[in-house]
C-alpha cells in the first residue's frame, strides 16, 4: 500500500487540478516509497498474517535473531511444531518496536529446535516491517521527494534522473538535504 494518496500528493504540492498528472503522481509516489525503503533498508507498512521462516543458522544461544523489521507478532511456531505461547518468549526490544530477536524466556525450558532440515522449520507470523502505519516524518519525507521531483520534472535537472518503463528511480543527490537527515535516523544496518 501507498504510504500518501494520489489525493494527498497533489494537496500538498498545491496548485494541481484535474486528473492529468495523476497516473504520474502516483508514479511518483511508488518511486519515493521505494527510494525511502531502499535508503533506509526498512518498511514502514508492514501487513499482519505474512509468514517466515528461520533456521538453527539465526538462533544465537536461546535467541532468534530476525533479518528484517517485526512489528507485530501472530504466531511462532518452533522447528518441532510446536506453538509458542507469549509466557514462554520476550521480544528484543522488549518494550518498543521494532522487534530484532526472539528470546526464549529461561523458565520455560523450550529451546529452539528444529525437526528434518535446521535452515527453515522456525515459523513466524507477523506483521513485518518497522511499523504497521508510517510514522509522521516518514510520511512528510514521501510528500516531500514527490514534491521536489514533482516540480523539477519541467527543468534542466532532469539530465541526472533515469526514467525505466514509466517508472521512475530517484537518486539520494535529487532528495532535499533535511530529508535525508530524517532517513538517516531510521536507516538499518
Amino acid at each position: 500500500m501507498s504510504y500518501i494518496s494520489v489525493a494527498e500528493a497533489k494537496a500538498y504540492i498545491g496548485g494541481i487540478s484535474g486528473s492529468g498528472d495523476d497516473a504520474l503522481m502516483a508514479t511518483l509516489i511508488d518511486a519515493a516509497q521505494s527510494f525511502i525503503e531502499g535508503y533506509t533498508n526498512r518498511v514502514f507498512d508492514a501487513v499482519d498474517g505474512v509468514e517466515r521462516t528461520f533456521g538453527m543458522q539465526d538462533v544465537v544461544d536461546d535467541m532468534l535473531i530476525l533479518d528484517r523489521d517485526l512489528s507485530a507478532i501472530t504466531s511462532i511456531t518452533n522447528g518441532d511444531s510446536d506453538v509458542l505461547v507469549a509466557t514462554e518468549y520476550v521480544t528484543v526490544p522488549a518494550n518498543d518496536t521494532p522487534y530484532y530477536a526472539i528470546k526464549l524466556r529461561k523458565f520455560s525450558n523450550l529451546y529452539w529446535t528444529y525437526t528434518d532440515d535446521p535452515e527453515d522449520e522456525i515459523v513466524i507470523s507477523g506483521a513485518w516491517g518497522y511499523s504497521e502505519t508510517p510514522p509522521a516524518d516518514i510520511l512528510q519525507a514521501t510528500y516531500d521527494i514527490v514534491k521536489t521531483v514533482y516540480r523539477s520534472r519541467d527543468s534542466n535537472t532532469d539530465a541526472g534522473r533515469t526514467f525505466i518503463s514509466g517508472g521512475v528511480i530517484i537518486t539520494p543527490a535529487e532528495v532535499p538535504k533535511m530529508t535525508l537527515l530524517t532517513l538517516n535516523r531510521y536507516r538499518r544496518a
